[in-house]
């Protein structure tokens, strides 16, 4: 019961209210703002308050270059989260989507060559899942628990989504013992 308490007090302290239901989390902010080697922040909407988030769990507007914010849906930013406590009532595929899908829209925001290719993207992404996991403050245990489950969700992510397979995209070498290798 205290554990709950805990959260949801942490939880009141992190939201801070935009527009309407419109929210953020401040690590959410320093995850994408760290990947986007500047400041951005990370708007939280569900498909009421933006009809993309039917289509997207996260989406960065045009002109890249000019923005300074990405919208994510408000399940994946519940899910990155719920990394730092490892809040067990948020199940693990959400926590690894929150991460997966910030840190792919903060690569977006980067400004840097081929920043609006999703292959491009996706591969400079999927090669850093485990330092967002680790900025967000997971535990050496929850990243080697997680890590896995990022991996798969990225390989099954490419294939459905050939638009976002960069074909000779490498797995970083660290990444081998979380494979089994």
């Amino acid at each position: 019961m205290r554990r709950i308490l805990a959260v949801a007090a942490a939880s009141f302290a992190l939201f801070i209210p935009v527009a309407g239901a419109e929210w953020y989390g401040a690590p959410l902010d320093a995850l994408a703002s760290h990947f986007a080697s500047r400041p951005i922040k990370v708007l939280c909407r569900n498909e009421v308050e933006d009809p993309w988030m039917v289509f997207a769990w996260g989406y960065v507007n045009l002109p890249l270059d000019t923005q300074t914010d990405t919208k994510v849906h408000e399940k994946a930013c519940l899910g990155a989260l719920a990394v730092d406590l490892d809040v067990p009532e948020i199940p693990d595929w959400q926590k690894v989507l929150g991460v997966e899908v910030i840190v792919h829209e903060a690569f977006h925001l980067k400004r840097t060559r081929n920043a609006g290719s999703e292959k491009i993207t996706e591969c400079r992404a999927f090669r850093n899942y485990d330092r967002g996991l680790r900025l967000l403050g997971a535990e050496p245990t929850v990243v080697d628990r997680l890590m896995p489950l990022a991996i798969g969700r990225h390989y099954w992510f490419v294939h459905e989504l050939p638009d976002y397979d960069l074909a000779d995209c490498p797995m970083p070498k660290r990444y081998r013992a979380w494979m089994g290798e």
